[in-house]
């Protein structure tokens, strides 16, 4: 993708980043105590509680996005050789029709 080099380090960034706060979740998850909350309550635990959720949140989003950013690329590189190829056609055309032209003219002549 030499058009959309930047969209590609971003989609992979963004997976990055998706890996890192999927083991900040886990990590968050193993040092909240869940049962306790279920037992007496959020109160106790809040922020723990917290951070795990605002974390498994941005691992979800980080993931969509990184996605959508690498369908987005693949969408427009696609349409790009399409363009390129209809583009190369048309020009084969083109040239075909000229040089027939080109052949008529001559044979006119002779």
């Amino acid at each position: 993708m030499p058009f959309f080099e930047r969209t590609n380090r971003m989609y992979k960034a963004f997976f990055a980043l998706s890996s890192l706060f999927l083991l900040m979740t886990i990590f968050a998850f193993t040092l909240s105590h869940f049962q306790d909350i279920a037992r007496y309550g959020i109160l106790d635990h809040f922020m723990s509680a917290m951070w795990t959720v605002i974390f498994f949140v941005l691992t979800i989003f980080f993931l969509v996005l990184g996605v959508v950013l690498k369908k987005i690329a693949q969408d427009a590189e696609d349409d790009l050789s399409s363009l390129t190829r209809q583009v190369r056609e048309l020009r084969e055309a083109l040239e075909g029709q000229k040089s027939a032209s080109r052949m008529n003219m001559y044979v006119d002549n002779h």
